[in-house]
């Protein structure tokens, strides 16, 4: 069993993350690249691009376009669920299904029927990390689940906003 740990940094303007291995080495980092239409987000490898993904425009559902060292494939979201599902199509992982859970925001990857990975928000509270539990410890597994936990880390990051802090009011000192 491995644990991958995603972090996005919040204040960061090309909404970098950076995923890592239970001994806390980078395995992958991804950043945005913020076009006119589009955004289109790159997954990097020891500053190598491995993958790059961009949402489709004018698609009913949430569709992101995939390319990269695999296949060319698609991952679209299930339109009128209520719970994150995801569904590839086409590439070496034809058929994979990612489910999840708004409440207590876990995810479960399952390909051919069988868990692939389980990924789960270790601080409730925090938009920010996800932690994957990998049941499948080849590269190219390890490389499509980074990617779909990115995706899901986008758009779970849209749900899922952080309020303003509470600004503090000081007392006078003379109370």
């Amino acid at each position: 069993m491995k644990y991958l740990t995603i972090r996005q940094h919040i204040y960061s303007p090309r909404h970098l993350m950076e995923i890592h291995d239970d001994r806390r080495n980078p395995l992958y980092e991804t950043y945005c690249e913020q076009g006119m239409a589009f955004n289109v987000w790159h997954v990097m490898k020891d500053y190598c691009p491995v993958l790059t993904f961009r949402r489709k425009i004018f698609a009913n559902a949430a569709t992101w376009h995939v390319s990269g060292n695999m296949q060319d494939y698609l991952v679209k979201r299930k339109f009128w669920s209520l719970t994150p599902r995801y569904q590839v199509l086409g590439g070496p992982f034809q058929g994979c299904e990612v489910t999840g859970n708004i409440v207590d925001r876990t995810l479960k990857f399952y390909y051919q029927g069988k868990v692939m990975a389980t990924a789960d928000d270790p601080s409730l509270n925090l938009p920010d990390k996800y932690q994957l539990t990998v049941y499948r410890h080849d590269e190219p597994a390890l490389l499509f689940m980074s990617l779909m936990l990115v995706l899901v880390h986008i758009e779970a990051f849209i749900l899922y906003k952080r309020p303003p802090p509470r600004k503090t009011v000081k007392k006078a000192s003379w109370i």
